[in-house]
């Protein structure tokens, strides 16, 4: 990192219902990627680890009842600006709700990943949910 760049360590979720994913797009007054298609997302607070950032995030962003798995999926670092950023991705199934849209989107919706592909959305979300598709699904058959 360069003098004057600051490290940002976030988390991204992704959502699955079924065989769609829960994407919110964000408002055209934010600072960073306005109106973009992106996971439920934010940063990592002082004091917390990256599961509970997770689980705070799904909690402020949708209020949805989400199961979030234990452990993360990937890392990914970016730049958001001038600063680094460092995501660590986890996935979550459904349970239940109706999303609370926050301050920071102006939509949200379930959509399959083909559908994803098409959205004004970053390329790594198109990449890591088609890799949910295969190792989900195979998931599903070795528990069917």
């Amino acid at each position: 990192m360069s003098a004057g760049t600051r490290l940002v360590q976030g988390v991204s979720i992704i959502i699955r219902r079924g065989n769609q994913y829960l994407l919110l797009k964000r408002t055209a007054r934010t600072r960073y990627f306005a109106e973009k298609w992106e996971c439920v997302s934010g940063k990592i607070e002082p004091e917390e680890t990256p599961h509970q950032a997770a689980v705070r995030e799904v909690r402020e962003e949708t209020g949805l009842d989400v199961q979030l798995d234990q452990e993360p999926i990937t890392f990914v670092q970016t730049k958001l600006g001038e600063n680094e950023l460092h995501l660590t991705y986890f996935h979550g199934d459904y349970r239940g709700g109706e999303v609370q849209l926050s301050h920071e989107h102006c939509e949200a919706g379930w959509f399959d990943a083909d559908e994803v592909a098409v959205l004004n959305v970053h390329t790594e979300t198109i990449e890591l949910i088609r890799g949910q598709e295969g190792s989900r699904s195979g998931k599903d058959r070795q528990s069917a």
